[in-house]
């Protein structure tokens, strides 16, 4: 083979490997979709068995009762067991029941109803999921207590006479996604303690307390959610470590947020309109808290925003009672926004439209020493050259051995 050759087929090899690799170096698919509006119930083409209450403590029993009942499923992640197409309306116990268990199971389409305790009680429980079932017309809809690795779904929860999801204890790495919780007495989405969990995508709206209280919040993630026409507070949370993005939170009975403590914590992106308080208020135990390009729209008060902490920042937020002047055009209004509070903060930069163009805000002089995330891009021409160099490599111990 001549050299010319050899040259020809590394050429070829190159060429045959770099769709491949533009593929890979594409952008990284979004986490999160579009907010979920609402979930749906379920129409008259259902039919669901009635059952008696299903309590289970072990995951002996677990096994036992999966086998009695011929549920599918092993219990491993693979093969979670399956509760299904069940009516459950015992009207004086749980009608579900699930503690001290770490198989898998999934708790999915039925129908829980009718009573004076709560619907579906998991206590000391990993590994479980809860999706795409009604609970309606008990005390609370959903207690989880002390749970871990848990994910609620797609679930309609409503016309409870307490909470629609009610947390005892903490939730530790759990996601709550997707329901519509509405019409419930107290809080829609009542949390002690959430800890490194992800609650996105739900539509709270219309009960009588607060839409979502998270007493504790720590690195937890709190986005896409729509929060309507609660009774009290929109959301009532003391985060620390923690981001609330995307949410739009609107006509609350008191304030649109508050954030009662917390630290190092990010406001961002959120709507807050037409709350009877402040649209976010920030008490005097936060600290550190970035609040930024977020719509606040025709909330009570002089100011809309409130801040008795330390340190927290409010930058590039758009205020629709606070618009001009803008003599230079550069849609950031050139006198900053008051906020009120103890802290005597302002907003520097005003936005004098909700889609206006901010400064890029990525460049900074700090370096942090938190390893930054892989955007899922390549740096192509090393890897190309790395991909040649192999192959002429190869190409040249191959022509020695025929030499």
């Amino acid at each position: 083979m001549t050299l010319r050759r050899y040259g020809q087929l590394v050429v070829i090899m190159i060429l045959l490997t770099l769709p491949s690799i533009l593929i890979f170096a594409g952008d990284n698919p979004r986490v999160f979709t579009e907010p979920r509006r609402a979930v749906s119930g379920f129409g008259s083409s259902h039919t669901f068995t009635p059952h008696d209450a299903i309590q289970i403590t072990s995951d002996e029993e677990f096994a036992t009762t999966a086998s009695s009942e011929g549920w599918p499923g092993d219990g491993t992640a693979e093969r979670p067991y399956v509760i299904s197409g069940l009516l459950l309306s015992d009207p004086s116990i749980q009608p579900l029941r699930i503690w001290n268990t770490q198989v898998h199971w999934v708790f999915n389409n039925n129908i829980v109803e009718s009573g004076a305790v709560c619907g579906i009680w998991v206590d000391n429980t990993i590994n479980g999921v809860i999706r795409n079932n009604t609970v309606r017309n008990r005390h609370s809809g959903v207690i989880l207590q002390n749970a871990q690795n848990l994910t609620v779904t797609e679930n309609v929860i409503h016309g409870n006479t307490a909470n629609g999801i009610e947390v005892l204890g903490s939730l530790i790495n759990s996601t709550i996604i997707g329901n519509n919780i509405y019409d419930n007495a107290d809080v829609g989405m009542y949390i002690p303690a959430a800890i490194d969990s992800t609650i996105v995508n739900n539509t709270v709206a219309e009960n009588g307390g607060n839409g979502i209280t998270i007493t504790i919040c720590t690195r937890n993630i709190v986005s896409n959610n729509i929060v309507e026409s609660n009774g009290g507070f929109g959301m009532f949370v003391g985060a620390s470590n923690s981001l609330i993005e995307g949410n739009s939170i609107i006509e609350s009975g008191d304030d649109g947020m508050t954030l009662i403590s917390g630290s190092m914590s990010e406001i961002l992106d959120n709507t807050l309109e037409s709350n009877e308080g402040y649209g976010v208020s920030l008490s005097g135990s936060v600290r550190n808290v970035t609040v930024t390009l977020n719509e606040f729209i025709g909330n009570v008060g002089d100011s809309q925003v409130c801040d008795h902490g330390i340190g927290n920042e409010f930058c590039y937020n758009y205020y629709d009672s606070w618009t001009s002047p803008d003599v230079d055009s550069n849609e950031i209004v050139d006198e900053p926004y008051l906020v009120d509070g103890s802290a005597e903060n302002s907003d520097p930069y005003p936005l004098a439209s909700p889609n206006a163009e901010i400064p890029d805000m990525t460049t900074t002089t700090t370096t942090s020493t938190t390893p930054t995330p892989p955007d899922g891009t390549v740096d192509l021409l090393p890897l190309i050259g790395g991909i040649a160099l192999v192959a002429l490599v190869g190409i040249v111990v191959v022509a020695k051995r025929r030499a």
